[in-house]
This record gives structure tokens, C-alpha cells and sequence, in this order.
């Protein structure tokens, strides 16, 4: 029995073949906050960002960052402080229990994949 939903909606509006909600970036973002804040399933206050869905098994309500598909350590501020925006080709975030499987307990509070052009 698999707990993943086989059609979900981009930003777009339009119906995405694969379970994940994402976004593309437009030329001229102001930040990478104002791109999260687009993607269906994130919340942005401040400079907290939490993707709804999965639980916290640990105290911190921060998702896991991914950029291009690999771990990023540094966090949210980490991100706001190295990436520019104009570098953002898409966000993408994975939350179904297959999707969060890949990256084990990290990904207890959702996973947030940057994708670099």
C-alpha cells in the first residue's frame, strides 16, 4: 500500500505528474523567501519556513534544504546569505512518506530541493 497521492498542483495551477509541489522561478525574483512563499505546502513567517504535512521528531521545525538534489547544511540562513535568487531555476518540496523515506530522519519536517540553473 503506498501513501503517496499520484496527481498535485504546481504553482501554476497546472496538474504536475509527480508527487511533488514546485515552482519555477521568474526572472527578477526578490528573494528566495518571496519564491517559497509560492510553492503550495510552505508557510513563510519571517524568516521561518515550514512545509506542512509531515511531524517534528526533533525540536526544530526547519525542513531539510537540498540544493540540486544534495543535503545543505547550512540552513535556512545559510541559503538566504550564499544563494542568489536569479541563480534559482525551480524549488520543489517533498513531503509524502515515500518521498521523505529517500532522506531518512532529516527529512522529519519536509524536504525543500533548490534547483540551481
Amino acid at each position: 500500500m503506498s501513501c503517496t497521492s499520484s496527481r498535485l498542483r504546481t504553482v501554476s495551477g497546472e496538474v504536475d505528474p509527480v508527487p511533488m509541489r514546485s515552482m519555477t522561478a521568474n526572472k527578477g525574483e526578490v528573494s528566495i523567501l518571496d519564491m517559497l512563499q509560492r510553492v503550495a505546502g510552505i508557510t513563510v513567517r519571517g524568516n521561518v519556513v515550514r512545509v506542512f504535512g509531515p511531524n517534528s521528531f526533533s525540536n526544530t521545525t526547519e525542513p531539510l534544504f537540498l540544493i540540486d538534489g544534495v543535503a545543505y547544511s547550512g540552513g535556512l540562513s545559510g541559503i538566504l546569505s550564499s544563494i542568489n535568487p536569479e541563480n534559482v531555476k525551480s524549488i520543489e518540496v517533498f513531503k509524502t512518506p515515500a518521498e521523505l523515506g529517500l532522506y531518512g530522519a532529516r527529512a522529519a519536517n519536509g524536504v525543500i530541493n533548490i534547483i540551481l540553473k
